[in-house]
C-alpha cells in the first residue's frame, strides 16, 4: 500500500521508501523544515517529482489516505490523472474532497481508497468532468 496525503497544495506520495510530490504546490513550503531536499516543481511539464529526504523528519502532511500500490511511476502518473487539472498543474480540492467521502476505513483508522486506482478510466473522466463543471 502506499500513503497518499496533502503537502501545501500538492499530493505527498510515500512507496516503501520513496517519495513523489505530484501537482504545484497551493501554498509556499520550506522543502528543508519538511523533510526534503528543496526541488524544481514545474507541473506543466511534468506532473510529478521524485523528493530526496534530507534525514529530518518528512511532513508526511494531514489527510492521510490508503491507495493500491502500483509501480511508483504508474501510480504517481495515477494520481495526477485522477486530480490534477492539467490547465494550471493543481489538485482539485473537490475532487480529493470527493475520494475522501466515499472510502473505508482501513484496519489503522486510516481511509482506504484502494477502490480508487481500480475505477475505469472512462468512468473517472465522467465523475470529474462533472465534479469540475460544479
Amino acid at each position: 500500500m502506499a500513503i497518499i496525503s496533502r503537502l501545501a497544495g500538492a499530493i505527498l506520495c510515500q512507496t516503501d521508501s520513496s517519495f513523489y510530490l505530484v501537482g504545484d504546490l497551493k501554498e509556499p513550503l520550506d522543502f528543508t523544515s519538511a523533510g526534503f531536499d528543496e526541488e524544481n516543481i514545474e507541473p506543466l511539464k511534468k506532473p510529478w517529482v521524485k523528493l530526496s529526504p534530507n534525514g529530518r523528519a518528512i511532513d508526511k502532511g494531514s489527510e492521510q489516505v490508503l491507495m493500491e500500490y502500483l509501480a511508483d511511476d504508474a501510480l504517481v502518473e495515477k494520481l495526477a490523472d485522477l486530480f490534477m487539472i492539467k490547465r494550471n498543474g493543481s489538485i482539485s480540492e473537490r475532487l480529493w474532497g470527493l475520494m475522501l467521502e466515499t472510502n473505508e476505513v482501513h484496519k489503522d483508522g486510516v481511509p482506504d481508497c484502494t477502490w480508487l486506482a481500480q475505477t475505469p478510466e472512462d468512468v473517472w473522466d465522467m465523475v470529474r468532468e462533472t465534479v469540475l463543471k460544479c
